[in-house]
């Protein structure tokens, strides 16, 4: 057995579209190209094989949910989740209320007023990346108090708007968009479980 190909997928941010809209439904697409086009492009390794029949689908964090979003969201688009997934420190349960309550990492406690979000730097198009500058210093893991975009994100954990921003965009930012049940239960993986809709073998490795 010769090594197998690694395909690294680029899909749209919030809150520039919504979660649903953008990140699952360009994630949904992935398995489709895998299956079907892969296999018929001519690879410069002539030691890799590309098997459409085996598709494992591996993410961490944000990547890792949408890896997860595979085993029941493919479906709505008629294509065939992958065979097995892999997932490392993602969100499975959107339904907790620790999703609508502040959170606020270490060393940004100042970062700015915790009600502005004026300064949030949004694009009038969904991007597909994004890096803070390699100068600015990080909190929080990844995220940078000098960094506008960076500010959205630690704005959506001060205030408790993560899945709010998540789910209906832009409007979320500086307004009051209430997030339904049923909203939350069609992203949350732990909710497709229960609902008996999410059926692919999938192995979660995640920090105490």
């Amino acid at each position: 057995m010769g090594p197998r190909p690694i395909v690294s997928i680029e899909y749209r941010l919030c809150p520039e579209t919504t979660l649903p809209e953008g990140p699952m439904e360009d994630t949904a697409s992935a398995p489709a190209w895998v299956r079907k086009t892969l296999p018929s492009l001519s690879l410069t390794r002539k030691d890799i094989r590309v098997d459409g029949e085996k598709v494992v689908a591996v993410g961490w964090s944000t990547g890792g949910f949408l890896a997860m979003s595979l085993s029941w969201n493919a479906a709505e688009y008629n294509i065939r989740p992958p065979e097995a997934i892999l997932v490392f420190y993602s969100p499975s349960d959107y339904e907790d209320i620790f999703w609508a309550q502040p959170n606020i990492p270490e060393g940004s406690e100042s970062a700015f007023p915790i009600t502005a979000g004026l300064d949030i730097m949004t694009f009038d198009q969904p991007v597909t990346a994004y890096n803070p500058p390699t100068s600015a210093k990080a909190v929080g893991g990844w995220m940078s108090v000098l960094d506008p975009r960076s500010r959205l994100v630690l704005y959506m954990n001060h205030q408790g708007k993560t899945l709010e921003v998540l789910l209906h965009g832009v409007s979320a930012i500086n307004g009051d968009t209430k997030v339904s049940e049923e909203e939350a239960l069609a992203v949350s993986p732990l909710a497709q479980v229960q609902r008996k809709r999410y059926r692919t073998p999938t192995f979660i490795i995640h920090p105490r």
